[in-house]
């Protein structure tokens, strides 16, 4: 194994074998550190995509295991909004087997995988980094040109660059487990304050009578506290087997961050390049990792590795999903100030078929936005309810009118 690279990623899950197969498929010398023994493991993800993020990541549907085409959302008196159609909205995915597949392909572009290493440091040495990495415990290290961090909420990498932020973040736990009775095409969404708070619970079908459930809290309430909640409320979703394959993580919600230094870039969780609405990552993340790369290859022909020049990397990306995670930050914000009771009251305005028609016609879990801005527009009641909860209601809906103008809505 080489000892210099001109590229060292750190994370082999989505967004980082993104960059490492983008970069090396350019000819560039590219070593992908996993710190575990095994790529995908251990699963952190409930794996709900979009058929655009299976596209954006070149993988093909041999990934998916059930198809979405609807929701059940439970209030806190025991409401029912149901909403679904003959269209598929969401897929449910092998998140391990995506990862795989990801690895894979970096690794036929070019890209040197080394698994079992974890970072544990970084330092410049003459306009090089010094990637230090532990390995079967015993120490090593990597000379690079670029170092890439895409090793998750955690990000080790992060730390090291000074820009770590361990505010808004979502405690999540997500396990697996046969339920025969549960829909077999429709997500299932509980929101409810003493339950899940500031965050939801949530029921994933996978297709083959298992199901994908999960719960996140943001006020210091443990998930596993979360989750027997939930079971005792819903014990229809339980009856049926054990949970298993627990994993429980943290959720880093985006945030406005400095993801680049010198001969440094973050990508994906490492980035906070998360939506705030969902908590999905992977969508965002595979495009953070195209302008990651973009401006990795640039980079190394340039052969300018500074923080001025790499920040053009955080530039195209917020110029291209900026303004959405914005408003999808502003949506978090909204949901989590309602109490049960307000949350009652917006679950039954949805209910109406007018607006249910228009969460058919516009949801879209990588744009929620969007439907936000079509909900407030077609009804001025719900419009007043919201917008009293939000400072700045005005340039919010101001700004998706100059969208929809500029042929960028839908």
């Amino acid at each position: 194994m080489k000892r210099c690279y001109d590229t060292v990623v750190v994370g082999a899950g989505p967004a980082g074998s993104a960059v490492a197969r983008d970069i090396a498929s350019q000819g560039f010398r590219v070593l992908l550190l996993e710190e575990h023994d095994a790529v995908g493991r251990p699963l952190h993800c409930s794996g709900l995509v979009t058929a655009r993020t299976l596209e954006l990541a070149g993988v093909g549907d041999g990934v998916v295991r059930n198809e979405i085409r609807g929701a059940v959302i439970h209030s806190p008196g025991g409401r029912e909004l149901s909403i679904g159609g003959d269209r598929v909205y969401a897929l449910a995915i092998d998140r391990v087997r995506l990862d795989e597949t990801m690895a894979v392909q970096a690794q036929e572009a070019g890209a040197e995988l080394l698994l079992g290493a974890r970072f544990l440091a970084l330092e410049h040495e003459n306009g090089l980094v010094r990637v230090h990495a532990e390995r079967g415990g015993r120490r090593t290290s990597f000379l690079a040109k670029l170092l890439v961090g895409a090793d998750g909420a955690l990000s080790r990498v992060a730390k090291q660059l000074g820009v770590h932020r361990p505010d808004g973040m979502v405690l999540g736990l997500v396990a697996e487990m046969r339920a025969p009775g549960v829909a077999k095409d429709q997500v299932v969404a509980f929101v409810d304050q003493s339950l899940a708070p500031g965050w939801f619970a949530w029921a994933i079908p996978l297709g083959d009578g298992r199901v994908r459930v999960g719960t996140g809290t943001t006020n210091g309430v443990k998930p596993i506290d979360s989750l027997r909640c939930l079971h005792s409320r819903f014990p229809e979703y339980f009856r049926n087997g054990e949970l298993r394959g627990f994993a429980a993580g943290g959720i880093p919600l985006w945030a406005p961050t400095r993801p680049y230094g010198e001969n440094v870039l973050l990508v994906g969780d490492a980035a906070r390049q998360v939506k705030p609405t969902s908590g999905g990552g992977i969508y965002t993340g595979l495009v953070g990792a195209g302008h990651a790369a973009e401006t990795a290859v640039e980079a190394l022909k340039r052969e300018d590795f500074s923080r001025a020049f790499l920040s053009r990397y955080h530039k195209a990306f917020m110029a291209d999903l900026g303004d959405e995670l914005k408003r999808g930050a502003d949506l978090h914000r909204l949901f989590a100030s309602l109490d049960n009771r307000q949350l009652e009251r917006l679950l039954a305005r949805l209910g109406g078929d007018r607006l249910r028609k228009l969460i058919l016609t516009h949801g879209d879990i990588d744009f929620p936005s969007r439907l936000f801005y079509e909900l407030v527009r077609a009804a001025p009641a719900l419009a007043t309810f919201i917008c009293t909860r939000l400072r700045f209601p005005g340039a919010w809906l101001r700004w998706r009118r100059g969208r929809r103008r500029a042929g960028r809505g839908s």
